[in-house]
């Protein structure tokens, strides 16, 4: 870095080149946002279902079980150190599942976060908004003669650099 942009040897593309890429790729998400909508709705209606709620449920009511037929045991045996790890790795998996939930959550919150904006923000973008990208673009892939931009929604659109 030191030595500046002429020394690197990674591949460049020109930012004005860039950004006009990506509002490409916004207008086209734009321009078929009925299309777009519709895939995203089904996405967060689908995305988290009532057989992780109905997991939750049994490991709470598993554990609690556990937990009686620990109490009635002697504290030092075999079988309430059997018991206790085994209620260890229930609340453990119990951990992931709603780990898993808060991030299910949170790309719900950013696919309904686009539907607003797809609902509504004009038509065409003219030039390139940072703050937009910042807010709905989680990833930009320049490739040889390509460019994919990936919507943290999860929609992926390429378009010619």
């Amino acid at each position: 870095m030191e030595e500046g942009k002429d020394a690197c040897e990674g591949r460049t593309i020109d930012e004005g080149v860039l950004h006009n890429a990506i509002v490409r790729a916004v207008n086209i998400l734009f321009s078929r946002r009925e299309d777009f909508a519709e895939l995203m709705k089904k996405s967060v209606e689908e995305e988290f279902s009532a057989e992780v709620e109905k997991r939750i449920q049994e490991i709470d009511e598993e554990c609690k079980a556990l937990q009686i037929k620990l109490m009635s045991l002697p504290k030092e045996s075999e079988e309430t150190d059997r018991i206790g790890s085994q209620i260890c790795r229930m609340v453990e998996e119990k951990n992931e599942i709603l780990t898993e939930k808060m991030k299910d959550e949170s790309q719900k919150q950013r696919m309904e976060s686009m539907l607003k904006l797809l609902k509504d923000e004009p038509n065409n973008f003219t030039e390139y908004d940072d703050s937009l990208v910042r807010t709905f673009i989680d990833r930009i892939n320049v490739m040889e003669c390509t460019i994919k931009v990936r919507f943290k929604s999860g929609i992926e659109i390429e378009v010619a650099a």
